[in-house]
């Protein structure tokens, strides 16, 4: 189940605790950029590790098992992350360790087109 969809059902449960359709959809909306910035982060972290390898095949992995449409979906995604991702304020964002990062994503994002 996705997480928009548990957090949907999540939301359903407890309607009594919205005073309007606006602000639970404002929970929910909330509550899915939480959870998908925890998962980030921790698939993230993952990376820095001896087993970094492993990281990347078992992310191959995933998105093989997921459904065609779906692969598009998040593919499009990653290239939107990366345009993003780059056009963050340099003195905020980006230093010596992660400048190659920014660089990196904006070159992906404009062979994307996005």
């Amino acid at each position: 189940m996705s997480i928009a969809m548990e957090v949907w059902n999540e939301a359903k449960k407890n309607e009594e605790l919205f005073d309007s359709v606006i602000e639970r959809d404002a929970y929910i909306h909330d509550q899915i950029v939480e959870r998908v910035a925890e998962l980030t982060t921790n698939l993230v972290e993952q990376t820095n590790s001896s087993y970094n390898a492993d990281v990347i095949e078992g992310m191959l992995l995933g998105i093989n098992k997921s459904h065609r449409y779906l692969q598009q979906e998040f593919w499009n995604a990653m290239a939107t992350i990366c345009r993003k991702y780059s056009n963050q304020d340099e003195d905020r964002y980006f230093d010596g360790r992660n400048i190659q990062s920014k660089e990196l994503t904006k070159r992906m994002a404009d062979a994307a087109q996005i």
